[in-house]
């Protein structure tokens, strides 16, 4: 078999192709896709990390079935033996899309069948499942939530004893050939719902229109896993942080949402270092914020993840209330106080959660998002808290109070407004393991998302 290898790799399996398959463009890159020829063409994993017996998981990609094909064809599956947790995504020969599970004995299985729309039309289409923990399974087909199925319960049978862990356009046995073309897949082991698999499709696809990091001034990934405690700046203005209190930022480096993540200790870790010019007095310019964040430990005080403060008149703060029961955006305007307090978030501990702010000088107004959803806020009274001289932070506030312990992930900063179905994009991308910019993960640290077939 020939290697096959791409650039944008999320681990360190190793991909080789069966058959003779040409490649294709999808819809995003050219020669990012394999075609099937329905007997012997297929890409398979030959390495890599495996599902547990009741492990949540989601996997995706774009297809194209052949509307002439004449038995079913793999999209992915994996069969890994007893004790680990096995599925296969194929497509039926009228045009649905048949997804077999197996349940936690490893001896039954599920076998979820699509009973509306087919999708046999030799034409691209994004498909993602998501395998809960908790049981069932949720599938959103080209942005849609697909609901009807035909559900059947039944002994388990083959889905390919033999071959690689993770097998595309075909099974391990080498049944159930694809007529047909795979692009761009995806498996993690975490659940997401149906909103969130929507949001992953929004992402993936608007990507190819749109220039979404345009105006991206400041890119802090966290991922300096080096001996020095500068954190870099992948945006337009290459501004470096200075990591405070840690050695250095590769005793800090952790396992992120989007590849690597810092851990700040609560105590005195901050991310430091220069505010952008896009905060200045009267705020008079617009901009867009994000970040990922994942708290270690429930806050005792109203402690700080966020501050782009200027003076004691200018700038803002994010915060989390005591107890993580709300967050709160301190915001202050030439001295009037813009803040919101956001009651409707459920925070915890040990989860990656994303936050979106904007602000919009001519109005005047401040608005949050909290996993990509607009939120419902209040008032909130109380100014920033300035330091000696302008900051941006990460972890504190700007006068070196309320540190948070937290995991740090990407956080950036846009000289403009973003539209609502940008920050739909924004929070995909985020949810996919995919920086801002549009970079996949590239090495450092074990990536949750366990792999990626072309992209």
């Amino acid at each position: 078999m020939t290697a096959f290898s791409s650039d944008n790799m999320l681990d360190t399996g190793t991909w080789t192709l069966g058959g003779s398959p040409d490649k294709e463009n999808d819809l995003h890159n050219t020669n990012a896709a394999i075609i099937c020829d329905g007997a012997t063409n297929y890409a398979e994993r030959t390495s890599g990390a495996v599902f547990t017996s009741g492990a949540a998981m989601w996997g995706g990609c774009y297809f194209k079935f052949s509307s002439s094909a004449s038995q079913q064809g793999v999209l992915f599956a994996q069969y890994v033996g007893s004790g680990q947790r096995q599925y296969m995504v194929r497509m039926e020969t009228n045009g649905r899309i048949d997804i077999i599970l197996v349940d936690t004995d490893n001896v039954k299985l599920t076998e979820y069948t699509t009973t509306s729309a087919i999708w046999n039309d030799d034409a691209w289409h994004h498909m993602a499942f998501s395998r809960p923990a908790a049981g069932g399974m949720n599938l959103v087909v080209d942005g849609v939530s697909i609901t009807s199925f035909s559900i059947a319960v039944d002994t388990f049978t083959t889905m390919g004893t033999t071959g690689a862990p993770l097998r595309c356009g075909m099974r391990g046995d080498g049944n159930n050939d694809l007529l047909g073309s795979v692009a761009r897949v995806r498996v993690e082991n975490v659940e997401k719902s149906v909103v969130e698999l929507q949001a992953i499709y929004t992402a993936e696809n608007a990507a190819v229109n749109t220039d979404l990091s345009f105006g991206l001034t400041r890119l802090y990934t966290c991922d300096d896993n080096a001996a020095s405690t500068v954190v870099i700046d992948t945006g337009d203005d290459a501004t470096n942080l200075t990591l405070n209190g840690g050695d250095n930022t590769s005793a800090k480096t952790t396992t992120g949402q989007v590849d690597e993540a810092l851990t700040l200790n609560g105590t005195d870790d901050q991310i430091k270092g220069t505010i952008p010019s896009e905060i200045d007095a009267g705020l008079t310019k617009d901009f867009t914020i994000g970040l990922g964040f994942n708290l270690v430990s429930t806050p005792v005080a109203q402690d700080t993840i966020f501050g782009a403060v200027l003076d004691a008149s200018n700038g803002l703060q994010i915060e989390v209330n005591a107890g993580a029961t709300a967050f709160t955006m301190k915001a202050e305007q030439g001295g009037t106080a813009k803040g919101k307090q956001i009651a409707s978030a459920v925070l915890t501990t040990d989860l990656w959660q994303h936050i979106i702010v904007t602000w919009t000088a001519a109005t005047g107004t401040f608005k949050t998002y909290y996993n990509g959803a607009a939120e419902t806020d209040t008032a909130q009274t109380g100014g920033v808290n300035a330091d000696a001289s302008a900051c941006l932070v990460i972890g504190s506030r700007c006068n070196d109070a309320r540190y948070v312990n937290e995991k740090a992930d990407d956080t950036w900063f846009i000289n403009r407004v973003l539209t609502t179905d940008e920050i739909t994009e924004a929070y995909g991308l985020f949810e996919a393991g995919i920086s801002i910019n549009g970079t996949l993960p590239g090495g450092g640290l074990v990536p949750r998302i366990l792999t990626t077939l072309f992209s």
